[in-house]
């Protein structure tokens, strides 16, 4: 009699003798999911906004020295400058400082932004009453974080002024 010796051999590289062996299938499935979650990223990164907060923000850095000059004059002057929002009556308000208003003002400029949706930004007229205040009605504006910047011009000097508003 002859005998013959049989191996078993596995009928695929995940099984064993002990059963099936979860390594290769680990090692698919986190490959899989890697690679569907920077799929996923890339997804979301491309729909995600690129505003700014201001198109030409290169020029404006490169300038900033004058905005900084602005500062400081408006600084020596803010404690009789009155820049205020009221919620209740959603009205916002600026008072020229004292020394201005029986002074002719010129290049009065108001820019209402919106950090998050460039798309929003919009300049406000200024017309000054007997005063010097000048008052605008936010009820028109969408909820959220706004900026206010208002800069004026007396004789040569640049003035500027900026409020923070929550609506």
């Amino acid at each position: 009699m002859t005998s013959e010796m049989t191996t078993e051999t596995p009928s695929s590289p995940a099984q064993t003798s002990q059963g099936w062996s979860f390594w290769p299938h680990g090692l698919v499935i986190l490959i899989v999911g890697f690679v569907v979650g920077i799929i996923t990223l890339v997804i979301i990164a491309s729909r995600n906004g690129d505003d700014l907060v201001s198109s030409d923000y290169y020029a404006k850095e490169i300038n900033y020295q004058t905005q900084i000059d602005r500062q400081k004059r408006t600084n020596m002057v803010a404690d009789t400058m009155t820049l205020s929002y009221d919620r209740q009556s959603q009205d916002l308000t600026f008072q020229l400082p004292a020394p201005h208003r029986q002074s002719i003002v010129t290049n009065t400029k108001a820019r209402l932004y919106r950090p998050s949706d460039a798309s929003l930004d919009h300049s406000l007229p200024m017309t000054f009453d007997d005063t010097g205040t000048w008052h605008h009605s936010t009820a028109d504006l969408d909820p959220g974080q706004w900026v206010l910047d208002v800069t004026w011009q007396l004789g040569t000097k640049d003035y500027f002024a900026r409020l923070q508003l929550k609506r």
